[in-house]
């Protein structure tokens, strides 16, 4: 380890030992001790484990009433993640993990969420712990937030000790500081966020700006715009989402809105042509929500002119015209809006010899949600019966299994329930994972 990167684990270890007890429930965590940890997983590899690391009852409030497809789509993309071999997967195993993970928080399966985050093998599991605990503190379950965190902060403590790379931590220490604002621990937060490099305090940013005190927004705004003069990348990426955060929560001052619009559309410009796309759509998105479709219209002009403006790859321009089809479509130019998704799945056919098989189905996965955006199932159905099939072409089953939890997740994010020919197509391809990885 060197010098530096010792002294910055070191200073993160007295700090979590600062923090007070309330901050970290002394309550046993969930997970068991046998459960495997970080520090005894390798980075790149491990053994199998001849069986799944156990839970004890959470104490969560009850699992939310998921339709039973949703429910078993949800199952077969977690079985599907966790067909992946340790040795040497467990990156993939663990990542594809989290995102089912992360839909059953989404989705308010908060014990399902816990009892598969007891098999995820690496450091993310301290991220879904985390995650859950900031969950547990929205609902003021306090409580549960103290326990989750508690053992979200031994997962810390195991990666610091086995001196896995610094952002990992990062990542965990980000979810901890969350659930200490939402909480109202001020002073924990501060010492947190000291051990909290830029690239992991997006979420941070945002959840600052919904709970800013009135009185306080002028002064924010001018520190977004000092920080967006930083030309440093991970600065302005998050003073433009608090930006943006703010838009939403005071939209309707017009005053404040004009304000940090212009502050996004100047300050983004020399963002990457896909980041400044997605939060000059956002922009947009905001005006529909808060029911001005008139603004809308006009701020979709703008975002008009930013994506005629970049230069695309396929991947990249199949799903920027379809989030542009949807947005015309409901600021009122329903028939301009419905071309352009035509014209989405057209530059795919054009170009899908240019885009890997592994990409393709994050080509055509916005597309299929444009198409419910706009009021088209049906559509997004055909766009789904494609993509399945274009996810199953790689002879390895590591990129179809990570494909195929992204697709089943998709499904119940946009409550679209397959129709029986494609859920057997999912289930089949689910059961056919196997080697070669």
């Amino acid at each position: 380890m060197s010098d530096t990167k010792l002294r910055s684990s070191a200073r993160m270890l007295v700090m979590l030992l600062a923090i007070p007890a309330s901050s970290c429930s002394g309550e046993s965590p969930t997970l068991r001790a046998d459960a495997p940890r970080a520090s005894e997983v390798d980075s790149d590899s491990s053994q199998q484990s001849s069986a799944p690391p156990q839970v004890s009852g959470s104490g969560l409030a009850p699992d939310a009433n998921l339709e039973p497809w949703r429910i078993e789509l949800l199952e077969l993309a977690f079985d599907a993640a966790s067909r992946l071999p340790l040795d040497p997967h467990v990156k993939n195993r663990s990542k594809i993990q989290a995102e089912v993970i992360d839909a059953c928080i989404e989705h308010g399966l908060f014990e399902r969420a816990e009892e598969y985050a007891a098999e995820v093998a690496d450091w993310r599991r301290g991220v879904v712990l985390g995650e859950l605990a900031h969950q547990a503190a929205r609902r003021g379950d306090i409580a549960n937030a103290d326990r989750l965190t508690a053992a979200a902060r031994a997962e810390l403590l195991s990666s610091i000790a086995a001196e896995e790379q610094e952002w990992r931590s990062q990542s965990i220490l980000a979810k901890m500081a969350l659930t200490e604002l939402t909480l109202g621990r001020t002073e924990s937060v501060l010492k947190l966020e000291r051990e909290i490099e830029h690239s992991e305090r997006l979420e941070l940013v945002r959840a600052k700006a919904h709970i800013l005190p009135e009185e306080d927004l002028e002064l924010q705004v001018d520190e977004y715009q000092k920080l967006l003069e930083s030309k440093d990348f991970e600065i302005m990426r998050n003073a433009l989402s608090g930006t943006i955060e703010l838009h939403d929560r005071f939209y309707e001052r017009e005053q404040v809105r004009s304000q940090v619009e212009a502050l996004v559309d100047e300050g983004s410009r020399t963002m990457p042509s896909t980041m400044r796309f997605d939060f000059m759509c956002r922009l947009t998105e905001q005006a529909l929500q808060h029911g001005d479709r008139a603004h809308a219209a006009k701020r979709l002009e703008a975002v008009q002119r930013v994506f005629d403006e970049a230069r695309w790859i396929p991947e990249d321009h199949v799903p920027g015209l379809a989030r542009l089809g949807s947005l015309r479509f409901r600021t009122g130019s329903t028939s301009q809006g419905l071309g352009q998704l035509g014209a989405a799945l057209g530059v795919f056919e054009a170009e899908r010899y240019r885009v890997p098989d592994v990409f393709r189905g994050d080509a055509l996965r916005p597309v299929a949600q444009a198409y419910m955006e706009v009021g088209e199932p049906e559509n997004a159905l055909s766009v789904y019966r494609k993509l399945v099939e274009e996810g199953a072409l790689n002879p390895n089953s590591r990129p179809r299994a990570q494909d195929l939890v992204r697709t089943a997740l998709a499904l119940v994010h946009l409550n679209l329930r397959p129709d029986d020919a494609l859920r057997s197509r999912i289930e089949e391809l689910g059961r056919g994972l196997g080697e070669p990885w």
